[in-house]
């Protein structure tokens, strides 16, 4: 198998998967947890950041598309940025899950989010499994403007 030098560099393993693994089924149902708490309820209904970080890794990455340019935004900017107040939004927020694709501690997820009844977000996620559970590490989405 093959490495970037990146992660021979820091000497972290590939995909997690020292953490216990579950049975495919319960492995997708913990990541569609995490997804609905810390993502969906975390920052869209609830804006509570305390959600956001149970579930989202403290070295999560947000990538956003600009203008032929890539905009990389921390956990704690992109939290920032959104300024929640924790208090509940009041929007009615709905979503679906596309598809959850797990293979060990990795995991890859293709979620369609509507606040309002507007169409929103195509968001695809990257998670790992680590010993405390399944972790938003890497977000990249559509808008729907």
């Amino acid at each position: 198998m093959r490495l970037s030098p990146i992660i021979l560099l820091i000497g972290s393993t590939v995909c997690g998967d020292d953490a216990v693994a579950q049975t495919p089924e319960a492995d997708a149902r913990a990541i569609r947890a995490v997804i609905e708490n810390a993502y969906v309820r975390g920052v869209f209904v609830d804006e509570d950041p305390v959600a956001v970080r149970a579930g989202f890794h403290p070295s999560f990455l947000l990538s956003v598309y600009d203008a032929d340019s890539i905009i990389v935004a921390p956990l704690e900017m992109w939290l920032n940025v959104l300024d929640r107040s924790g208090q509940p939004s009041g929007d009615t927020v709905r979503h679906v899950f596309e598809r959850v694709d797990v293979t060990g501690g990795t995991a890859m997820v293709k979620l369609q989010l509507w606040i309002n009844d507007e169409h929103v977000y195509t968001d695809y996620f990257s998670l790992y499994r680590f010993s405390d559970g399944w972790k938003i590490v890497l977000k990249v989405f559509a808008s729907h403007d």
